[in-house]
């Protein structure tokens, strides 16, 4: 039986979170960059992915749809063409490359 893992104090667990926000942040940007221009579509689907250390996209699902079809394909496709990413930072472990984010368009 593997031993826990050691518990973060305050201080290594608030640099762990604000890495991860400073990434998703860096992540969204990347993303939004490629999102395709003058749609004329309304929704929001909700994603979820996992990215590699190296910034490979490992896994990609739709979670909610936006209820039009065209706009979730839409919405994978821009996520898929996005990778790879940028590298996360070596500070966050393979749980906290999973991620889930909204995805709007109006």
């Amino acid at each position: 039986m593997p031993l826990p893992a050691p518990a973060l104090s305050p201080a290594a667990s608030s640099t762990v979170s604000t890495a991860r926000e400073t990434y998703i942040r860096r992540l969204w940007a990347w993303i939004a960059a490629r999102r395709p221009a003058g749609l004329h579509l309304e929704g929001e689907a909700l994603i979820s992915f996992s990215i590699g250390p190296r910034g490979d996209l490992r896994g990609l699902s739709l979670d909610r749809s936006s209820g039009n079809a065209q706009l979730d394909r839409l919405v994978l496709r821009t996520v898929r063409l996005a990778a790879p990413f940028p590298r996360p930072p070596e500070s966050l472990d393979a749980e906290e490359l999973d991620f889930a984010l909204p995805f709007h368009f109006n």
